[in-house]
């Protein structure tokens, strides 16, 4: 049982109430957004596996995107029948006009043998990656050929560029990488810095807040100030992708979080006059943006808050240390079926309370961190969102039923007794105390729940003086 309260000197005072006082900003403000980086992978060139034919066409071809000649998400398009032509070695060259498409080749064998398989087709979907002018800066071209015909070392086709939407009925998504980098976005530290690993899309972010930080004001009657404090995320995310271009439906789409939070705020709270309502602070968001041109968005969003619901009787001064850690915690997101699941969210945590005054106060200081992920699909063909928000809860009630006036000589000497049993304390301060914690999921517009919560009390235990 934590130790939770020490009285810094109990004078007796007490003020008339103050009516309609207001919290200059609630939890649902729109917050500043600010892009951390954003991300633009570009076409990675394929091969072809020993025992395949490239000049085969197929009905799913998958075309990777990353950085640096590394790979980092994969999109399988399924297709009537495509070539990819970056994954013939013995192509040298492709050139597309307004109504054609020109490809040369190094190797009379090749060349025939190219010939004879698409000359078969009317309607075959041709794939380029920067072997000409065919393409957009970062993107794929996708061309439909409806005739064919040899020149010398070229094969010529009679061509249309076109577009994802138009050639494929299915569109999946593997991602499970993106390089490291990361962005400072103050020298100070007092706001976030993201971090990305390369082993998988993973961030970490550190929020340090400035001392003696004035995180909300009512002034004269309420200021609430952050002497010190701390706020740490890490995600490590993977997830899956399956989209119905043409039925224009969703259907599949998960993410794997694998997540550590940890959060220490010293809090300091001092009210003029009797007070009720509930405050929070938040320093913006940020967002992640990793980009494949044309057929995926997607990215995490990272937001911080912290607060209190403040209940107090008198004028009163409070000091909060208090602090959570998740150390493992992991989250299946799944934003179409009903398998989304979380497991060891298991917190430590701790809390201490000081009180400057003889007053009854109700105090829940609260910490809540939120990861979001956006995708859209195909130049917003689809825009979907959702996320996870654990959130930390101290409620902390400080009854005073003292028959005595206790001096400030006589504060250092406190006696910690045991509630009786007619539930109240006979000479001094009850205070009760509980920890909470829930875990929220979302899919924006559609649904949220509740995947985990746990209340535990802290103490309940009375402080009298001699």
């Amino acid at each position: 049982m934590a130790t939770l309260l020490t009285m810094a000197s109990l004078a007796g005072s007490a003020f008339a109430a103050y009516p309609g006082l207001k919290s200059v900003r609630q939890a649902t403000d729109a917050a500043n957004v600010t892009v951390a980086s954003n991300m633009t992978l570009t076409p990675i060139n394929c091969t072809t596996p020993e025992d395949e034919n490239p000049f085969v066409a197929q009905s799913n071809v998958t075309l990777p995107y990353g950085l640096n000649d590394t790979n980092y998400v994969n999109i399988t398009l399924t297709v009537p029948s495509a070539i990819l032509l970056e994954a013939i070695e013995s192509l040298t060259n492709v050139d597309c006009s307004a109504d054609s498409l020109t490809v040369s080749f190094n190797s009379t064998d090749s060349l025939d043998a190219a010939f004879a398989a698409w000359s078969a087709y009317t309607d075959l979907v041709l794939i380029t990656n920067h072997l000409g002018d065919c393409d957009t800066e970062y993107e794929r071209g996708f061309f439909v050929a409806a005739s064919f015909a040899v020149s010398d070392s070229t094969i010529v086709a009679t061509a249309e560029k076109t577009n994802v939407t138009s050639i494929a009925s299915h569109m999946r998504a593997n991602f499970t990488g993106i390089p490291g980098q990361s962005s400072t976005i103050a020298a100070t530290k007092t706001k976030r810095d993201i971090i990305i690993d390369p082993d998988a899309v993973s961030v970490s972010t550190e929020w340090d807040l400035t001392p003696s930080l004035t995180l909300y004001e009512y002034d004269p009657y309420v200021t609430a100030t952050a002497n010190s404090g701390s706020l740490a995320l890490g995600v490590t995310l993977d997830g899956y992708l399956d989209f119905d271009i043409w039925t224009l439906s969703l259907e599949a789409l998960y993410v794997d979080a694998a997540t550590t939070v940890s959060a220490d705020l010293e809090l300091e709270l001092a009210v003029t006059a009797p007070y009720s309502d509930t405050f929070s602070y938040s320093d913006g968001i940020e967002y992640y943006v990793v980009d494949v041109p044309g057929i995926l968005t997607f990215g995490p969003e990272l937001s911080f808050a912290v607060g209190a619901t403040v209940d107090v009787d008198a004028a009163i001064d409070v000091i909060l240390d208090i602090g959570a850690e998740i150390a493992n915690g992991t989250i299946h997101l799944d934003f179409v079926g009903d398998g989304t699941a979380a497991e060891g969210w298991t917190p430590t945590y701790h809390a201490d309370l000081t009180l400057s005054e003889e007053a009854t106060v109700g105090l829940t200081p609260f910490v809540s961190v939120t990861v979001g992920l956006d995708f859209t699909i195909l130049g917003g063909l689809l825009d979907l969102s959702g996320g996870l928000t654990p959130k930390v809860d101290f409620p902390i009630t400080a009854t005073l039923n003292a028959t005595q006036v206790v001096s400030d000589s006589t504060g250092t000497n406190v006696t910690v007794t045991q509630v009786g049993a007619d539930g109240t304390c006979s000479n001094g301060v009850e205070v009760v105390s509980e920890f909470e914690f829930t875990l929220d999921a979302f899919l924006t517009e559609f649904w949220d729940m509740t995947l985990y919560s746990v209340e535990v009390a802290i103490a309940d235990e009375c402080y009298t003086w001699t």
